[in-house]
């Protein structure tokens, strides 16, 4: 906070009414003003303690981090045993992201105060900004115990047990700092989204407008409200919510992204595309830096035009399907690919050659990601170019491989999938368990194989009915074979759906109740892949459900 405290320096006497003028600026939020009001104090009394701590805060608050140290550790110089000093240097060595000297700075400040909350908070929040969740808890506890009404104690409990993968205890402690303080904006939103990560998402729509309601100025409560709302298939209520933070701030590239998203899933293709370049400053993707241009669309007058895949495998099978359309228009395509999909990627008409990502590329006119191509190329709902197979398995693979089908000759062979790359933002609502897939087991005549890469011998171990091929699974290629020779794929929202919708075969994509946006909301159909089928949850969470309705229409066929 802004300080003024009583010192002994009778030399100040004459910068005092500076020093007054640049206070009230700072508690106005003039901060500019209160910069350049403490920096006349500090030239005329150099030993101003109190303008050297306050210009800290000042300037941490305008984004300036490093000037704050400076200006941080200049207090501190001249009264090193006062604790606030310490507290404002941690602030500013954070926003800094010079972790471990903050947690010195505050460690100090727990010596000469050990009763100081505000100091284990804010110790938390640099342990926990350190990525040390256990230790942030402690500090934030230690606190509760200090200020048993503090709301910061009991918050920030939640934030690091949110961390810690505890949700359920998280929403204990935004309800208890809720019962100290109701009208506490940013534990509504906290709260809310801890809700929505448990998936209930009516609760967390609640929690995020109250949010709102309270700090109308608190736009990523705002942002995440809107993908709630598209989490529960309220797009047009989305969209709004949406729109309204974009309003408040034009270049806020989260509520740009996420409104492509929510576009998206309604199917809005003609807003959508051209949104979803946002991706580039929203998310953690680079753009390439290429010295060739980006394609625009324009006929390449027979150049040669390198797309290059972006984001997961699966997103490179799905839009891959794209080359051919460049090649129509003329280009020479080269695609560069993650190497495990290179063999895979030369089936695909249209493209001239494939290069795995880190091998030298060979020289080309211009570029584009593989997935702005929709964008470039105008696709909407009705022209969705879903020509399938699009891709080709290799007609022969290794003795074990083959023989492992021969001994099930006259069943009908099911590969399955459970979980997807754990890195995704949304594998813990996206994948299922292993033993959701016992069912299909009990069928008459039917042979179960797992396709499941880096599976754990526990979920092998609730599956024991099916053959694990994985250890068989090379790359994409060998996996293409083994979907080439099963009558059914079973798997969560993975790369395998993308291969064998690809490969044209028959597919059956279990989903959760908020399904990416490719898979669009309350069809059973797929526009992108013709012979897919789409099994979706009717309630967050609820696999159960989902699977005795598969297993019987598994039952029927």
């Amino acid at each position: 906070m802004v300080q003024k405290s009583a010192h002994d320096l009778a030399s100040a006497a004459p910068a005092e009414g500076g020093f007054e003028t640049a206070l009230d600026a700072h508690r106005r939020g003039a901060l500019e003003a209160a910069v350049a009001g403490y920096r006349g104090v500090i030239a005329e009394v150099p030993s101003h303690v109190d303008a050297w701590g306050n210009l800290c805060i000042a300037l941490q608050a305008l984004g300036r981090a490093e000037e704050s140290v400076d200006a941080g550790r200049r207090a501190l110089a001249l009264r090193p045993d006062m604790a606030e000093l310490h507290v404002n240097l941690a602030a500013a060595l954070k926003s800094a992201g010079q972790l471990g000297q903050a947690q010195a700075a505050l460690e100090q400040v727990i010596e000469l105060q050990p009763g100081s909350a505000l100091a284990h908070i804010n110790l938390g929040n640099v342990l926990l900004a350190a990525g040390a969740p256990d230790a942030a808890l402690e500090a934030y506890e230690h606190a509760g115990l200090l200020a048993p009404g503090d709301i910061a104690a009991h918050s920030n409990q939640g934030l690091a047990l949110k961390d810690l993968g505890r949700p359920e205890a998280a929403l204990i402690r935004f309800r208890r700092a809720l019962a100290i303080n109701p009208g506490a904006a940013e534990v509504h939103f906290n709260l809310g989204n801890t809700l929505r990560e448990t998936g209930a998402l009516e609760d967390a729509v609640e929690s995020l407008t109250r949010a709102v309601a309270l700090d109308a100025a608190h736009n990523r409560a705002r942002a995440n409200l809107g993908v709630t709302l598209r989490d529960l298939g309220r797009i047009e209520e989305a969209v709004a919510v949406l729109d309204a933070a974009i309003a408040r701030d034009a270049d806020y590239a989260d509520a740009h992204w996420n409104r492509a998203l929510a576009l998206l899933l309604a199917g809005d293709f003609e807003r959508g595309w051209p949104a979803y370049e946002w991706r580039w400053r929203a998310t953690a993707m680079a753009p390439r830096d290429f010295t060739q241009p980006l394609w625009n669309g324009a006929p390449p007058g027979w150049r040669t035009v390198l797309l290059h895949a972006e984001q997961g495998l699966g997103d490179c099978l799905q839009f891959i399907r794209y080359a051919p359309l460049v090649a129509a228009k003329g280009a020479k395509v080269v695609v560069e690919c993650p190497p495990p999909l290179a063999g895979l990627l030369e089936s695909c008409a249209g493209v001239s050659q494939v290069v795995p990502r880190g091998a030298k590329l060979p020289p080309f006119d211009l570029h584009a990601p593989l997935m702005s191509l929709p964008d470039l190329l105008a696709t909407r709902a009705d022209n969705i170019p879903a020509d399938c197979p699009y891709l080709s398995a290799p007609e022969s693979a290794g003795d074990a491989l083959a023989g492992a089908f021969e001994q099930h000759a006259g069943k009908c062979k099911i590969g399955i999938v459970w979980a997807g790359n754990p890195a995704h933002e949304n594998d813990r609502n996206r994948s299922c368990a292993a033993a959701s897939f016992t069912a299909l087991a009990e069928c008459p005549n039917v042979a179960l194989f797992s396709l499941q890469k880096d599976a754990s011998p526990e979920a092998l171990g609730a599956l024991p009915q099916a053959a694990d091929l994985a250890p068989l699974l090379d790359d994409f290629a060998a996996t293409a074979y083994a979907v080439s020779r099963l009558d059914l794929i079973v798997t969560a929202d993975t790369a395998l759906a993308h291969l064998a919708g690809a490969l044209g075969r028959p597919v059956w994509l279990v989903l959760p109740h908020a399904p990416e946006w490719r898979w669009q909301l309350g069809r059973e159909d797929s526009p992108w892949y013709p012979t897919m089928r789409l099994f979706r949850q009717a309630r967050p969470g609820d696999w159960d459900a989902l699977f005795w309705r598969l297993t019987q229409d598994l039952a029927t066929l």
